[in-house]
Formats: structure tokens, sequence, C-alpha cells
């Protein structure tokens, strides 16, 4: 299980940052995006989502108490266009199918970036990859009850419960099409 410390109230948005956001974090399992100059990117099974402004993101996610935890990255020794560097890895990202994960485009955005490559796979790794290379400046949570001392523990899953899912929405969104 991957615990996640020192975590603050959310407070917003700085434009300047770079967030892993975890959307329905105490869910198995939750779904993942990046937020960078206040604009929202993420794989989902209805399509990418890119560049929507992150505030409308906030008003859905405050809507509905959407419990949620935002991962302020590290990013001032970074010479790439950030910006520039996340639309190119969305763009050219493969749709959501029981074989493409909303994590995929974020490893690969982190590899560029960082030169990161998860030490296990799953957003498991990605995080205590992200916590061993120090890259975590700080955490947030929203709509999220936490542990005391302000502790989150993700909770365990595998990837048969990701591609479960997949398929549960797909199903959902074809039976909404139809």
């Amino acid at each position: 299980m991957t615990s996640i410390s020192q975590i603050k109230t959310f407070n917003g948005i700085k434009s300047e940052n770079l967030y892993l956001i975890i959307i329905h974090a105490d869910k198995i399992p939750p779904h993942l995006g990046i937020i960078y100059n206040s604009l929202y990117f993420s794989l989902t099974a209805k399509g990418k989502e890119m560049g929507i402004p992150i505030n409308e993101k906030l008003a859905i996610i405050n809507k509905r108490k959407i419990p949620c935890l935002f991962l302020d990255l590290k990013t001032k020794e970074i010479s790439k266009d950030l910006l520039f560097e996340l639309k190119d890895v969305f763009n050219t990202s493969a749709p959501l199918t029981n074989k493409t994960t909303c994590l995929a485009p974020i490893v690969v955005y982190f590899f560029r970036i960082y030169k990161l490559i998860p030490n296990a796979p799953l957003l498991h790794g990605l995080i205590d990859t992200l916590k061993q290379k120090e890259l975590i400046d700080n955490c947030f949570a929203l709509h999220l009850r936490l542990l005391n001392n302000n502790i989150f523990e993700l909770p365990s899953y595998n990837i048969t419960s990701v591609l479960e899912r997949i398929i549960r929405i797909e199903e959902l969104n074809k039976k909404r099409t139809t």
C-alpha cells in the first residue's frame, strides 16, 4: 500500500505549477490527470480531455464532492517546454481501452520531462518513484478523508481491477449512446 503524508487542505491551483491529480482517490482504481498552466489533461473512455480550464473541472469536482489528491510536482530544473510536451504526449496518445489506461500518457510525460521510469506498474509505482526521486513538493486533499496526521493510503488494486473498470465504463457509454 502506498502512503502519502503531510497532506494539506486544497487551496487552489497555481498556474505555474505542475500537478498530478488523483480523482476518486478513494476508489479502485482512481482516475488520473495532469494540470499545468491551469489546464487539465486526461485520457478517458470518452476520449482525450486536453486543455480544459481547471476551474471547469474543479466546479464539477466540488459540485459532486469528488475526493481528489493533488501532487504538486517540482519543475524548477526542467528546461523543456512543459505545456508543449504535455500537448504532444496527449495528442499522440492512444484512446483509453482495455489495453491503454489513463496512466499511460502520464508515464510517457514524466519520462520526457524527468527521465522517470516507475519502479512498479500502476499508480503505486509512479507515486513511490516520485517520492524516491523527491519530486513531490506538496500534497493537497479536496473532499478526501485522511488518516490521523494528514496521511492518505492509496487503496491497493491490480491491473485486472483497472481493465474491468475500463470495460464497465465503455459498456455504460455504449448504453448511453444507444
